[in-house]
C-alpha cells in the first residue's frame, strides 16, 4: 500500500506522469470459441479476466502498465483486506475492514518529510487527530467541474484554508486538469503493425 501512496503522491505533485499504457483491443471474433477452450499466446491470458456475460464482445488487455491501472484502481476504489484482525470471527465484516485512500487535506510537509502530501489507507469515516480533515481520494470523481470544486471547498469548515485550498486544488487537477494516463492501442497481436 506504501507504494500506491508514493504513486499518487507523484502524480498529485506532477513529479512522474503515469506514462503511456499498450492497450490490445481484442476483436470480438476471438471469443466465439467457449470460455472453457484453451486459447494461445497472449490471448489466454485476457481471457482469464473476461466474465461469461462478456463473452463474445471485443475486449481489451493491458499489454503494458498492468500494476500501474492496478495501482491507480486500488488508490480510487479502495481494497478489501484478508482478515487483519483474527480474534473476529470470519462471518464478522469488521474482520475483514475495506480501506480506502485518502488525503489529509490541512497537511503542510515539513522540510524533511519526503513525500508532500498525507495520503494514506484508512477506513471510511475513520475520525482524524485534530488539525486533520481526511479526504476519500475517490470522491474526487463526484466533483467534476471547477464550480463544484469551490462549491465543495466553501462548504467545509476549512474552505478558507489555504493548505486545504492547494491540497484540494492539487487532487482536482490531477484527475481532471490534464491526461497523466495515456493508451496506445493495438488492435493486430503483432504490436509492431498499427
Amino acid at each position: 500500500m506504501d507504494r500506491i501512496e508514493r504513486l499518487f503522491d507523484s502524480l498529485l505533485r506532477r513529479a512522474i506522469p503515469v506514462r503511456t499504457m499498450l492497450r490490445w483491443r481484442v476483436p470480438s471474433e476471438h471469443f466465439k470459441v467457449s470460455p472453457s477452450k484453451s486459447l494461445s499466446g497472449s490471448l489466454m491470458s485476457v481471457s482469464r479476466t473476461i466474465s461469461k456475460a462478456d463473452w463474445g464482445r471485443a475486449q481489451a488487455g493491458i499489454l503494458d502498465g498492468q500494476q500501474r491501472t492496478t495501482a491507480l484502481n486500488i488508490g480510487m476504489r479502495g481494497i478489501r483486506l484478508y482478515q487483519q484482525k483474527p480474534y473476529k470471527r470470519a462471518n464478522n465484516p469488521n474482520a475483514y475492514p475495506a480501506l480506502e485512500l485518502h488525503i489529509n487535506l490541512l497537511h503542510s510537509p515539513s522540510a524533511d518529510d519526503d513525500m508532500r502530501f498525507a495520503l494514506r489507507f484508512r477506513q471510511r469515516n475513520q475520525p482524524g487527530a485534530a488539525g486533520e480533515f481526511w479526504f476519500r481520494v475517490g470522491d474526487i470523481l463526484q466533483i467534476r467541474t471547477d464550480q463544484a470544486m469551490r462549491d465543495y471547498r466553501r462548504s467545509s469548515s476549512h474552505g478558507s484554508s489555504e493548505i486545504f485550498e492547494d491540497n484540494l486544488a492539487a487532487l482536482f487537477k490531477a484527475v481532471w486538469d490534464r491526461e497523466q494516463v495515456h493508451f496506445l492501442s493495438r488492435r493486430n497481436r503483432d504490436t509492431h503493425r498499427p
